[in-house]
C-alpha cells in the first residue's frame, strides 16, 4: 500500500498518518479502536505478524493464516467504549462474496497490558 493512499480502515485519512506507524512499530494505538482498525488494515495489506504481535498470547491461534480470507473493502466502526485497561469495538467488515456486497459483524474485546492494547476475542453476531 502507497503511503499517501487512502487509509484502508475508514478514516479517511492517509495511510502514512493512520494506521502504517502502528504497523511499521514506529508508535502505540492509544485506543482499541485505533488498535482495531489497524489490524483491519493488516488483514487487508496482508500484514500477519502485525496481526500476531497485536493479539494477546493467550488468545492468538497457533495456527493462525490469511489464507482463504475474503477482500475486504469497507471497515463499519458501530460503537466503541474503554475503560483505563479494558476496550470494546462492534465493527462491521465488508466484503464481495461470489458477486454479492456482505459483512461479518463481531464484538471485539481487549486488553491494557502496560501501555499497549491488545485485542483477545471477538464474538461474531
Amino acid at each position: 500500500m502507497e503511503p499517501h493512499n487512502t487509509c484502508p480502515c475508514g478514516s479517511g485519512k492517509p495511510f502514512s498518518v493512520c494506521c502504517q506507524p502502528l504497523i511499521n512499530n514506529q508508535q502505540q494505538a492509544h485506543t482499541p479502536e485505533q488498535l482495531m482498525r489497524s489490524r483491519y488494515t493488516a488483514y487487508v495489506i496482508g500484514d500477519l505478524p502485525y496481526i500476531r504481535k497485536t493479539w494477546h498470547r493467550d488468545y492468538c491461534p497457533a495456527d493462525l493464516s490469511l489464507e482463504g480470507l475474503p477482500e475486504f473493502i469497507r471497515l463499519q466502526v458501530v460503537s466503541h467504549h474503554h475503560s483505563d485497561n479494558e476496550g470494546f469495538v462492534h465493527f462491521r467488515a465488508f466484503y464481495n462474496a461470489q458477486g454479492e456486497l456482505t459483512w461479518m459483524e463481531e464484538q471485539s474485546q481487549f486488553v491494557k497490558l502496560g501501555e499497549r492494547w491488545l485485542y483477545t476475542v471477538g464474538t461474531v453476531k
